[in-house]
């Protein structure tokens, strides 16, 4: 899509007095308006439609859980991303491979109007719950193959 702006004056005096989406409307003011000009402008905001449409945003959080001296110690590490489903669908899961610890990957789709620390203290939340089943599990039994199953369909 095409705009017309009009702009007048040069240098330290160039300024914009008005933007039009229809050419001779914007030709029609020039006559009016004394040493005006129109500039015209191709706008990109289809494109940009096209590919927030292809991408969804996503929540990435990684949440550790260690053991040292006897005391529990977690982290967790979040970030948003713009990426495409296919790519970020495979990427959850539940490991412990470190030693005393635990480690939850989650990666979840969510609206693009989501407050990021809202979302970071719900996912905060999910990992913690998540962590409370999981030693739950070892309790009952379960292998590592079998939490991070059951981690994935969550």
């Amino acid at each position: 899509m095409k705009i017309y702006v009009v702009t007048s004056g040069s240098y330290s005096d160039y300024h914009i007095e008005q933007v039009f989406l229809d050419r001779k409307k914007a030709e029609l003011y020039c006559k009016w308006h004394y040493n005006s000009e129109i500039e015209e402008f191709e706008t990109h905001d289809d494109m940009l439609d096209g590919e927030l449409k292809s991408k969804d945003k996503y929540m990435f959080v990684r949440y550790t859980l260690t053991n040292e001296n006897f005391q529990e110690k977690e982290r967790i590490y979040t970030e948003l991303r713009l990426d495409t489903y296919d790519h970020m669908k495979n990427n959850t899961g539940y490991n412990t491979t470190l030693g005393n610890g635990h480690q939850i990957i989650l990666n979840r789709k969510i609206s693009i109007a989501d407050d990021e620390n809202e979302l970071k203290e719900r996912y905060l939340k999910v990992c913690r719950d998540l962590m409370s089943e999981i030693k739950q599990m070892y309790v009952d039994g379960f292998t590592n193959k079998q939490i991070e199953e059951v981690i994935k369909s969550k």
